[in-house]
């Protein structure tokens, strides 16, 4: 679904990205994982068309797309939940929800009934403007945003970052669900032991190269590795 073939990008003259490789199938899900500041957000934002690659290609269902801009990305089917939630502060949890719903004409599976259906404690908050909800609840709402355009491939970008326990647990929870369902997820993340349990494979970034893939049964025996480049 998704291939990533030596990826490079920066910002200005600084280059963030020194050949990043990696791949998500189809129902798949795979992290990113990496200290602070090794390109995670950057390798994102790349994907996504935010930030222009300066190198290496990006396809999306066999066709290049690190060519295009955001919005068209976007049309193609992928969907992202960025770092720090960054929805819409005065728009209440219904407009920031079907401000990104896509064309009725696709008949996705993801409407406002069935992301509520997902997420109720945002049902109660419906009428509710985004910057009065509680960090966990901004969080539900920035990845049923992103589930409203019924993305092939969802991209979250620390799913679980300074979330409550009860929150991160709801989290897990729904991207179980998600995975159950088929959904393809691109998960960057800090907590190992539900990374381990939910995803399929692994790659780690160092200084913006790929430094390691695996699989989960891999990454979790790999305890040297995990000291060195994940610091646990």
């Amino acid at each position: 679904m998704l291939e990533v073939v030596g990826l490079e990008a920066g910002y200005g003259d600084g280059r963030v990205l020194f050949g990043v490789e990696l791949a998500v199938g189809a129902g798949e899900v795979v992290t990113l994982l990496g200290r602070n500041g090794m390109g995670k957000t950057t390798t994102l934002s790349t994907i996504m068309g935010i930030l222009r690659a300066q190198g290496g290609t990006v396809r999306f269902g066999g066709a290049p797309i690190h060519h295009l801009p955001a919005y068209r990305i976007a049309r193609l089917g992928l969907g992202l939940v960025p770092e720090g939630r960054q929805i819409f502060p005065n728009l209440t949890v219904r407009e920031n929800l079907v401000a990104t719903a896509a064309d009725s004409e696709k008949h996705g599976q993801w409407t406002l009934d069935t992301v509520l259906d997902l997420f109720p404690a945002l049902r109660e908050r419906l009428g509710s403007l985004g910057a009065l909800l509680s960090g966990g609840e901004q969080q539900m709402l920035a990845v049923g945003r992103a589930l409203m355009t019924n993305p092939r491939l969802l991209l979250l970008d620390e799913a679980t970052e300074g979330l409550a326990p009860r929150i991160r647990d709801e989290i897990w929870r729904v991207l179980a669900r998600l995975k159950a369902g088929g959904q393809a997820i691109l998960l960057v993340d800090k907590n190992i032991t539900p990374l381990l349990r939910l995803a399929n494979r692994h790659y780690i970034l160092e200084k913006g190269r790929t430094v390691w893939s695996g699989s989960s049964a891999e990454l979790a025996a790999a305890s040297e590795l995990q000291h060195r480049y994940l610091g646990v």
